[in-house]
């Protein structure tokens, strides 16, 4: 421009003005920081909430085969308790005819 070979004058005038400057010069050349910061952000928080979400699946099957097992063994339990409860009161059971 007007034969001048360097700008001077457009030069920055602070660190703060020359770092800023090469961080518009880097972003439009390369759009690092104007695509890939969000996707680094997006991708991050994805892969953090579906990973808590396949922890949480996985603790919800552990209690729900605990539970089962749990109510199994329970009903066993009570099972046996009837059985016993019956055969104590067969053995007491005398065959008497009703009167009439």
């Amino acid at each position: 421009m007007f034969g001048i070979k360097y700008q001077i004058f457009s030069r920055s005038k602070t660190r703060l003005d020359f770092v800023v400057h090469r961080l518009r010069r880097f972003d439009s050349r390369t759009g690092m920081l104007s695509a890939g910061l969000p996707l680094t952000v997006i991708m991050t928080a994805l892969i953090g909430v579906s990973t808590i979400i396949i922890d949480k699946q996985f603790e919800m099957r552990t209690t729900r085969g605990k539970t089962v097992t749990d109510r199994e063994m329970q009903n066993e339990r009570e099972d046996r308790m009837m059985e016993a409860v019956l055969a104590k009161s067969d053995e007491e059971y005398v065959n008497r005819p009703t009167p009439k």
